[in-house]
């Protein structure tokens, strides 16, 4: 024992390995081996081994990493240990949009809209019917009531205006896309909501009501149709009778929440684990390997039945979702078919003007899983927590409405009494962009029925739109003149988008106008700037409660002056002349100042207007000029004339 060698742990690469190789060498045969040059035959040999040694070495400490969450980096093995504590990754979710869909032409019969009806976006990406629609015959589109007329709610619609008022609020089941339409008056024709108030008094309309001013009962309709993104696919698959069957599924990226299993034609039921399955039900087990494609697994005939031998098991998906699938207003316009019948076809007109696409979510990525596998362990699959029902709702995704994307949870402390069961959790859906955008009425209501599983006994769950606080940003810009303007500007207007679609911008964390100030400086083109907002920072931020998330408003980009490129004054004179100067844009003015020196000691304003040239009469002696320009936001610099006037 006292001659083992002691191995520096610290010290495993290359030429480490070799230094100690040679040094162990020298201490065991001091005598039989004392050259080594890199021509000898034995250092060669030598070499190749610490080549082996140090290859070893290094895989030896990534199985180590890669046996620890903490440190491991490869995503198959960060899911299989978090398989170990029952933590399931998510799969990419796909994206859902309501849209309008509305016949070319009144039909005497019902035109069914068929569920998995594939829709393309301009951009060729893949969306399907969600369920099947019915547009009843004499309609142009799918009704289904909403808001139903009351006595006791009115509207009033302002002649050549698009905003209507309510008495009361607006009712919740209403929402963006939904029409709107008075039970009575000079219109009784739908008009489809585009925005929606904060406290549910105004809402905005599509176009302008141009009748008479009208104040009426009204009813709320939805008019619209539920698409998914992805493309749908089935793989069928032999039973072999055995206990613990695991299929795989050939197609990759597979959505989370698509798939339909269906043993001879019997669907059978997805559960978290079948350890908790009995004998006889009908259950399997689903999971992701690390390129997204599905894994069923299928029980003992002890935790869960075994499909008997010989049955086709039909594996029914989507292929595709993920953020791309949160489409922008205007991103689908095409025809597809309904059917009046089994087989007569007609065209229905889609397109979404209003609403975009929201919940679309990429696969949980390994920082993400390496957070919340921890919590979501901690919460042992109950809500008891504000960060358990936190963690819970950030985890959650439905097959048709998405992910949500954040979640922060608030208790009601100001009960009477104080009994804290009452629990807030404001949501957000993930938008185009990356941004968070409010979340869709099934997201929010499918998301409620997972939590009551979850919640103790006596506590009441309001899940609640995340709330937005814009903020309108003005950027007063001064331009460097050798840069195109235009393209400046829009490298300004890209550059602030990037700040508010940044992805650290979560719910109750402030904006910084530090970031837009290094946002906008960056930009080629810029020679200084002056940034202001609304509402205006307090200590260099814009702060939110714990329940809102920054969202860009309005954004202004205005000019500081700049002087004009040229001043021209003739060298000598009789006494009168003419002194001209360059135009520049985006000015309210011009202004031209005389002295009877360089200095401008005591100058004189001799003009103030919007020409460009001017005409001067003026006594012998030796006249110096300069010109600037000016508008709301300051004064540009002095521009000195090429040279003094001598008058003669």
């Amino acid at each position: 024992m006292a001659d083992t060698p002691v191995i520096d742990y610290t010290k495993r690469e290359y030429e480490s390995n070799k230094t100690a190789l040679i040094a162990f060498i020298k201490e065991r045969f001091p005598t039989d081996w004392t050259d080594f040059f890199d021509s000898n035959l034995g250092v060669a040999l030598l070499e190749a081994n610490v080549y082996d040694f140090t290859i070893l070495s290094f895989m030896l400490d990534k199985m180590a990493n890669e046996g620890y969450l903490e440190t491991a980096q490869l995503r198959e093995n960060v899911l299989r240990i978090v398989n170990l504590i029952g933590y399931n990754v998510s799969a990419a979710t796909a994206s859902s949009i309501s849209v309008n869909a509305e016949l070319t032409s009144v039909q005497l019969d019902d035109v069914v809209i068929r569920e998995g009806t594939e829709i393309r976006t301009i951009d060729g990406l893949v969306f399907e019917v969600s369920q099947d629609y019915t547009v009843t015959a004499g309609n142009l589109t799918p009704m289904s009531l909403e808001v139903a007329a009351d006595v006791s709610r009115t509207v009033t619609f302002t002649e050549n205006s698009i905003i209507v008022t309510f008495n009361i609020p607006l009712p919740a089941d209403a929402g963006l896309g939904d029409s709107i339409r008075a039970t009575s008056g000079p219109d009784t024709e739908f008009h489809q909501i585009v925005d929606i108030s904060a406290d549910r008094l105004e809402v905005t309309l599509d176009a302008i009501w141009v009748a008479a001013t009208t104040t009426a009962e009204y009813e709320v309709y939805d008019r619209q149709i539920i698409l998914i993104q992805g493309e749908s696919k089935t793989e069928s698959f032999v039973s072999n009778g055995e206990a613990n069957q695991v299929l795989l599924t050939t197609e990759r990226e597979v959505i989370d929440g698509s798939m339909t299993v269906e043993v001879n034609s019997v669907e059978w039921s997805e559960v978290e684990s079948l350890i908790y399955a009995t004998a006889s039900q009908q259950a399997y087990e689903l999971s992701f390997d690390s390129q997204d494609r599905a894994i069923i697994r299928f029980g003992d005939n002890i935790s869960g039945k075994i499909p008997p031998d010989g049955l086709t098991i039909d594996l029914d998906f989507r292929i595709g979702g993920g953020e791309v699938g949160n489409v922008a207003k205007n991103a689908i316009r095409t025809t597809i078919s309904g059917y009046v019948g089994a087989s007569s076809t007609v065209s229905v007109s889609v397109s979404n003007p209003v609403t975009q696409g929201s919940g679309g979510q990429d696969r949980e990525t390994i920082e993400h899983i390496k957070e919340f596998a921890p919590r979501y362990v901690r919460t042992n699959d109950r809500a008891v927590t504000a960060e358990d029902y936190q963690t819970l709702s950030a985890s959650f995704s439905d097959e048709t409405f998405g992910s949500v994307a954040q979640a922060v949870a608030v208790l009601n402390t100001n009960l009477v009494p104080k009994e804290n069961n009452l629990v807030y959790v404001y949501i957000w859906a993930p938008g185009p962009n990356g941004t968070l955008v409010a979340p869709s009425d099934g997201l929010r209501s499918t998301l409620k029925t997972y939590l009551d599983e979850k919640k103790m006994i006596g506590t009441e769950i309001l899940v609640v739109a995340g709330a937005s606080k814009d903020v309108d940003v003005t950027a007063v810009v001064g331009y460097d003149t050798s840069f195109n303007t235009a393209e400046v500007t829009t490298n300004i207007e890209a550059a602030i988008d990037d700040v508010f679609e940044d992805p650290n911008l979560l719910p109750g964390t402030p904006l910084y106008i530090s970031k837009i100030y290094e946002a906008v400086e960056a930009i080629q083109g810029v020679d200084h700037v002056y940034i202001s907002t609304s509402p205006a920072s307090v200590d260099g931020q814009i702060t939110t409660e714990s329940y809102e998330v920054i969202s860009k408003g309005t954004v202004s980009i205005e000019q500081t002056p700049v002087a004009p490129d040229w001043f021209a004054v003739p060298s000598t004179s009789t006494g009168n002349f003419t002194i001209q100067w360059s135009a520049v844009s985006a000015i309210s003015g011009y202004q031209v100042q005389e002295s009877a020196d360089s200095a401008f000691t005591t100058p004189t304003l001799i003009y103030d207007g919007t020409a460009t040239e001017l005409n001067l009469t003026r006594a012998t002696g030796k006249y110096y000029y300069r010109v600037r320009t000016y508008n709301s936001f300051g004064t540009s610099p002095w521009r000195l004339a090429n040279n003094p006037c001598n008058v003669l």
